[in-house]
């Protein structure tokens, strides 16, 4: 099932009309839910995020049908967002990891702001997204939020690798002839790492924070 036929499967579930479906999700006119509905067109981020928060669904399973238990949790930022600090935990996030990190003993010079999160390991950390490889799912800008202690991670999973020095957020997908870090663009392809390339995973993912500006 397509993203197109997913946007239709939901504004059937709730019998709107194209009309009211773009209303309620805040989206300009009915024709373009009609092009998402047959494939003529590809919704931007923003609107994924729209049709997510109006009708109360997570924005990964209408990206990738993914069933809703197996998902990363996800939460939608909006720059204009008062967050509260009261029993949350402060999650640093930073634009980079430091080099030797998760060792490094102290991150605050790489921290560029803090997110209030329920229900995390105080070790946790948040990374801006930077570049397009994992699109539609997560975009340039976005926030992953990693727990540094997790030594493995399972089939599927959602990680902060260093390959070689270079780090990569992909999806670890063991197999018979190695290891394949899965990016969900198609246009990108996935990285092989062979017994011979040095690879450390730096955080598993537990959550996904998405941006939307008005």
């Amino acid at each position: 099932m397509s993203i197109g036929e997913r946007i239709k499967q939901l504004r059937k579930s709730f019998k709107l009309t194209q009309k009211e479906f773009a209303k309620r999700a805040g989206i300009s006119s009915a024709s373009r839910i009609c092009d998402f509905e047959k494939g003529l067109r590809f919704p931007s981020s923003k609107t994924i995020i729209r049709i997510s928060k109006a009708f109360n669904i997570n924005p990964t399973w209408l990206l990738t049908g993914v069933a809703e238990k197996k998902l990363i949790p996800t939460f939608i930022l909006e720059n204009t967002q008062e967050q509260s600090a009261e029993r949350l935990t402060p999650i640093p996030v930073i634009n980079e990891v430091p080099a030797g990190f998760p060792t490094y003993p102290d991150i605050d010079d790489y921290v560029r702001t803090y997110i209030y999160l329920p229900d995390v390991p105080k070790e946790s950390f948040g990374l801006f997204v930077n570049g397009e490889s994992m699109e539609p799912e997560i975009y340039n800008g976005d926030i992953v939020i990693l727990n540094p202690t997790v030594e493995k991670i399972r089939k599927g999973d959602l990680g902060v690798f260093r390959i070689n020095g270079d780090v990569s957020l992909k999806r670890y997908l063991p197999t018979e002839k190695g290891i394949f870090l899965q990016p969900a663009n198609p246009e990108f392809t996935p990285i092989f790492v062979s017994n011979d390339d040095e690879c450390e995973l730096i955080g598993k993912v537990i959550y996904k924070i998405l941006k939307c500006s008005k």
